[in-house]
């Protein structure tokens, strides 16, 4: 059995493992293809664990800066862009904004899944990593939730007696 250092699915056959997706997709930085513009970019590419890893890295390193109006999101795409363009991985600032819509999709996804009684858990691979940055976020773990599904609680009588005694004054 086999299983893929960037993806880490599982294979049984060496020959569709090396044949995979993940494998295929990858080019090194001097495979990468030029766009109309001169920029080194790669339009196809698989986003694999690693550079996914550093990209979320350089976001908590940024991402104060953002939420304090310090920087603004194009440039701090662009910034993590150039980052990921020193160490060999040749990512637009949009493909870059674009993964990170997508971790953040696929993680309230998880999150809404996991958060329903009955459902069994579903793991992420990049859970923790977005847990630390999202934590305190009540955007995305929010601090009270009400449902209109619940029922109401029938009042006492010392309720309905202090109410009518707050009408009457």
């Amino acid at each position: 059995m086999f299983q893929c250092e960037d993806c880490e699915c599982f294979f049984t056959d060496m020959d569709v493992f090396k044949t995979h997706a993940c494998v295929t997709n990858q080019k090194s930085p001097a495979q990468s293809v030029f766009s109309e513009e001169g920029n080194d970019t790669n339009n196809n590419q698989v986003w694999n664990k690693a550079q996914t890893q550093l990209l979320i890295r350089s976001y908590q390193l940024l991402e104060a800066k953002v939420s304090q109006g310090k920087l603004r999101k194009k440039s701090m795409w662009e910034k993590i862009s150039e980052e990921m363009r020193e160490k060999g991985y040749n990512f637009s600032a949009e493909q870059v904004s674009g993964r990170w819509k997508t971790l953040i999709r696929a993680y309230k996804n998880i999150k809404a899944h996991n958060a329903k009684s009955g459902s069994s858990l579903k793991t992420y691979l990049f859970e923790n990593e977005l847990d630390e940055i999202f934590a305190k976020d009540p955007v995305m773990t929010p601090v009270k939730t009400m449902s209109s599904a619940s029922q109401v609680e029938e009042s006492s009588e010392d309720d309905q007696m202090e109410l009518t005694k707050k009408k009457v004054k």
